[in-house]
């Protein structure tokens, strides 16, 4: 062998050597985005370079087949092994196995073709055995030449983009990646197109250069270390929505999210401002007339959602050119603005129930128990041990109603879920205890329990209070334990004014009429379930003198006044929890008594 020929294998044997220095370092940090498409490049140069090498040693015909498949191989897992590192760096695509198969196939197509060559002479010109050069190639490789090329510079487009719009360690580390192809590039296409024997020196040396852009790329620029995202992943992976115009308002970029509000298929760019927001009238005039802040709403997928677009110009060296479009979702924020309204007014008519009870029914309770003491210490002919009897249910009446103070406030200030119960089973609790309470009414309960349906506990407290309602109105018979005024729809003025307790316009009647239960027999509360395509509907009737319209009003309005306002404290707690848990409720009151309707859905629960 000629020194010659031993100095160009040497060179070439180097140059092939040294890249594979840097795989340990790669494979340490093989998780990283890029390090497949970086290992799988400079593998392919230590091929292409050792392959060189080889090359000169031997001529037979075999042997250069063998070298000159890892010639082949070499180019190729270098050219697209730089794609893949660039469209990862990017962010265009990840490398998948998938795409990894596929690049293997193709070169295992290739490879069957050059070595069924002096067949079809498509890959070697059916050079004799000793005469496979570069020099003797066919078509199909110079095909493949072309596209190795074509590939490599697309990835090179890609990250000269990204050096272009970056800035700091980004841009200085795809600068470096453009100076590490740039000269195999060059070469590569000079020995395959213009001078097939310009490889030596100047193959091994552009090798040389290019591993030494990659060490200042890994342990310099920290490229591995130094972890990116690509720009156009994160926008296009963006829940808000991009659009990008020029200054003749066509739109140059659009991202999913964009094109999804927008109702438009089809590509990121190409539209006209018209064709991208046509079906945004709004949006469209708005951007016309110049943009700025704005606020739209749309039907989304069944839903309807709340946007908030800002429109701000873009510029470049003091000249705008164009305008940049986000779209924000703001559909939860104005859910939880409602909500908030919401909570605000129902703590306001909280504020105004309160101030009512304490302002009438606890000065009226509290008159009268003054006048209770003061005739015991005054008058010594009373019957001191029932005006004893009256002061304690007046003062059972006070405590009641703080403690349905106390429920209301808790149910609007506290929001902590409260499980779930078969209806039919808590309805049976509930009556269960009224009938120890009442004993003179009569309790007629109708389930069906065939339907298991559960409700939101929450629900037992607005039940107790609708039974409790019912049964203390449909007679004027006290519950064991309480005074004898019938309750907030209709109650005896008698001891008030024997007492001289205030009248301020009292909304509580002073004249009850008389109920069918009076007349008829005794009272009845009936309640029943009725069931629904959704759930249950709850019915609680009593034939007592109703509730009054004013008061039915008050409810549905939601909001007291000072000359109209409801007497009882219970129909708010029903009120509050009915609206809490998203169940319906409906009243019917005359002078033969009252029916209230619950409707609630079924919570898709076991049996509690």
């Amino acid at each position: 062998m000629e020194f010659t020929t031993i100095r160009v294998v040497a060179t070439y044997a180097f140059s092939g050597t040294l890249p594979l220095l840097l795989v340990p370092y790669i494979l340490r940090h093989r998780r990283k985005p890029g390090t497949t498409g970086l290992l799988l490049t400079i593998v392919g140069q230590a091929l292409w370079a050792l392959s060189m090498a080889a090359m000169h040693v031997t001529s037979a015909y075999w042997p250069r087949q063998a070298i000159m498949s890892l010639f082949v191989a070499g180019v190729a897992f270098g050219g697209v092994g730089y794609f893949f590192l660039a469209a990862e760096y990017s962010g265009v695509f990840g490398v998948t196995r998938r795409r990894l198969a596929a690049v293997f196939a193709l070169i295992v197509a290739l490879l069957v073709l050059a070595w069924s060559d002096l067949a079809h002479g498509l890959v070697w010109s059916r050079s004799t055995p000793g005469n496979i050069t570069m020099g003797t190639p066919g078509p199909v490789f110079y095909v493949f030449i072309t596209a190795v090329i074509v590939v490599a510079s697309v990835g090179f487009y890609f990250i000269a983009r990204e050096v272009v719009v970056g800035q700091g360690i980004r841009r200085l580390q795809g600068a470096i990646l453009l100076g590490a192809v740039a000269p195999l590039l060059v070469m590569g296409a000079i020995g395959a197109f213009l001078l097939s024997g310009f490889a030596y020196p100047w193959a091994p040396l552009s090798l040389v250069v290019t591993v030494f852009f990659y060490t200042w790329a890994l342990f310099r620029a920290d490229f591995l270390e130094v972890g990116w995202i690509g720009r156009h992943r994160v926008v296009e992976e963006l829940d808000d929505a991009v659009v990008t115009l020029d200054v003749d308002d066509r739109v140059v970029y659009s991202n999913p999210a964009a094109r999804r509000i927008a109702g438009v298929r089809g590509g990121a760019s190409g539209y006209t401002l018209d064709s991208f927001f046509g079906n945004l009238p709004g949006v469209r005039a708005h951007l016309e007339a110049g943009g700025g802040d704005f606020e739209f709403s749309r039907d989304l997928d069944g839903d309807r959602r709340h946007f908030q677009l800002d429109c701000s110009p873009v510029s470049r060296r003091e000249r705008q050119v164009g305008r940049l479009v986000v779209v924000r979702d703001v559909t939860e924020l104005k859910r939880r603005e409602e909500t908030l309204l919401e909570r605000e007014r129902e703590l306001d008519l909280l504020r105004q129930v309160l101030s009512r009870a304490l302002r009438h029914n606890l000065r009226n309770d509290l008159s009268v128990i003054r006048g209770y003491a003061e005739l015991v210490a005054t008058d010594p002919t009373v019957d001191e041990a029932t005006l004893a009897k009256g002061i304690v249910e007046r003062s059972d009446d006070l405590v009641e109603m703080s403690e349905k103070a106390s429920t209301i406030e808790r149910l609007v200030t506290e929001s902590d879920a409260t499980g779930v119960r078969r209806l039919d089973s808590l309805l049976s609790e509930i009556v269960a205890q009224q009938r120890t309470r009442f004993h003179g009414v009569t309790f007629d309960l109708e389930t069906e329990p065939s339907r298991g349906v559960a409700v939101d506990g929450s629900l037992a407290l607005a039940f107790e209070n609708l039974i409790e309602n019912a049964a203390e109105h449909s007679t004027a018979t006290r519950a064991v334990g309480q005074a004898t005024d019938p309750g907030p729809r209709s109650r005896s003025g008698v001891l008030e004014d024997a007492v001289g307790a205030p009248d301020d316009g009292s909304l509580e009647s002073t004249d009850p009429a008389p109920s069918s239960s009076t007349r008829d027999g005794g009272p009845t509360v009936s309640i029943r379930t009725i069931a629904t395509d959704e759930g249950a509907t709850v019915v609680v009737s009593d034939d007592g003198p109703g509730i009054p319209r004013d008061e039915l009003a008050v409810l549905e309005r939601g909001e007291e006044t000072p000359l109209e306002h409801g007497s009882g404290i219970g129909l708010w707690i029903v009120y509050w929890i009915v609206e809490h848990v998203g169940a319906s409720i409906d009243f019917e009151s005359g002078d033969d008594g009252t029916t209230v309707r619950v409707t609630v859905a079924d919570a898709s629960a076991g049996p509690a």
